[in-house]
């Protein structure tokens, strides 16, 4: 990028930025009460009746369009090399989300509406199934978006429609925002700030499996099974809100990894993780298989990053990259496909700094950056098999729009398949 280009995209690139920190949620707070006891092991009941009906399914199908980049997409998932979705809203208006769905590797796109929530995220489990995570009872107070409920909503038919399972209070002090994982049609983990809920029943009934610990925070999950998964967070009674430094050097804070071996009704904190000072914030946990797993951190104050590694299933972890750069731009994910192979997608914040997708092939030990000049700024991925997978970027032509991209090979070269408004 030429300095000026950069000079011309920094305002623009201000207020994207902005936007996607409030999707990515260390602006969205909620309000606060007390934490859920977990040692009182809770059910929720679906909500019968609440099924919202969405656009007509059968309408025709929307062709993909390189000049369609006014939407404000936040997510993108697929479940094999031709069935998969992402979820946006048109840009300027982040209260009508709506969840686009490809059977032919984003050559056509259906779009269907999700009434009633914001800043959601999405997970299917197969190519009929999915959840949604989103936020209700939104409100603007001091200059930050303050939600007071999330709701959990299902799809049996790819998207096309959604039913609302649960809706309960949103408690999100440590900016931590939302997740969903679902393993399958079944099986599926939400977390919603410090909570952690867990189905396996296709989201009938929900368990409220969070860490017990009052001071323990986990801003990210990542489960390889409906029995084993892990969290990172930040542990202390002084830890501030993710992404944020603790007032002292001292204070009563650390990065933390959390294990569970029967699908969350029993935590272990490991204690041979990474235990750095609270200065340092969680990034992303991945874990490729039973024994391999990846977690990075960033530094606000040293604007560097770390990537350790495990190969015990979490038993001993190593420092294996501390080369990436931890803020600006901002690491937003781990996005491995094997142990080997992956990306993680670099956010420009508010720039004029360029972001970029930075691909390894060796675990992490060496990275480089995929070469295109549209890959400004990533603000999701999804790496479906060492060579397969696709990018939401931030337009360089729009940028208050976004584009979805995909490679076939590796990230050499991409092809524009954003859906149409």
């Amino acid at each position: 990028m030429t300095k000026k280009l950069a000079l011309l995209l920094t305002p623009l690139l201000l207020a994207a930025w902005l936007s996607h920190a409030a999707a990515a949620a260390p602006d969205v707070h909620s309000h606060r009460h007390a934490p859920a006891n977990k040692g009182d092991v809770r059910q929720f009941q679906s909500e019968t009746g609440t099924r919202q009906q969405a656009p007509d399914p059968r309408a025709a199908p929307a062709p993909s369009s390189p000049q369609a980049g006014r939407l404000l997409l936040t997510g993108v998932q697929f479940v094999d090399n031709k069935t998969g979705w992402t979820l946006g809203t048109p840009s300027g208006n982040d209260k009508d989300t709506r969840i686009w769905h490809t059977r032919d590797a984003g050559s056509h796109w259906r779009s269907s509406a999700v009434p009633g929530v914001q800043n959601a995220t999405f997970s299917f489990g197969d190519a009929k199934h999915g959840f949604l995570v989103g936020l209700q009872d939104c409100g603007e107070q001091s200059g930050q978006t303050v939600c007071g409920r999330f709701s959990i909503l299902h799809s049996a038919d790819a998207g096309s429609t959604w039913e609302k399972q649960i809706t309960e209070a949103y408690v999100d002090a440590n900016a931590a925002g939302t997740e969903v994982r679902a393993l399958n049609a079944n099986h599926v983990i939400v977390r919603a700030g410090s909570r952690i809920l867990h189905s396996h029943d296709m989201g009938r009934r929900w368990m409220d499996v969070s860490i017990p610990d009052k001071q323990a925070s986990p801003y990210r999950i990542s489960f390889l099974n409906p029995q084993t998964g892990y969290a990172v967070g930040r542990i202390g009674s002084a830890c501030p809100a993710r992404g944020a430094v603790p007032s002292t050097p001292n204070a009563d804070c650390r990065t933390a990894i959390w294990q569970t071996k029967d699908g969350g009704s029993h935590w272990t904190l490991l204690p041979s993780a990474p235990r750095l000072n609270g200065e340092w914030s969680p990034v992303d946990i991945q874990f490729t298989d039973l024994k391999h797993g990846f977690a990075l951190f960033a530094n606000p104050d040293t604007h560097g990053s770390q990537l350790y590694a495990t190969e015990d299933g979490g038993a001993a972890w190593k420092l294996r990259n501390d080369k990436l750069p931890g803020i600006r731009p901002y690491p937003v994910k781990l996005d491995f496909a094997n142990v080997a192979v992956g990306w993680i997608p670099l956010s420009v914040g508010a720039g004029p700094v360029e972001g970029g997708l930075m691909r390894t092939g060796d675990g992490g030990v060496t990275f480089s950056k995929a070469p295109d000049a549209r890959l400004v700024s990533i603000e999701d991925s999804d790496l479906i098999s060492p060579r397969e997978g696709w990018v939401i970027a931030l337009d360089p032509d729009h940028p208050e729009g976004r584009l979805l991209l995909h490679t076939g090979d590796g990230g050499a070269v991409w092809h524009d398949r954003t859906p149409m408004l």
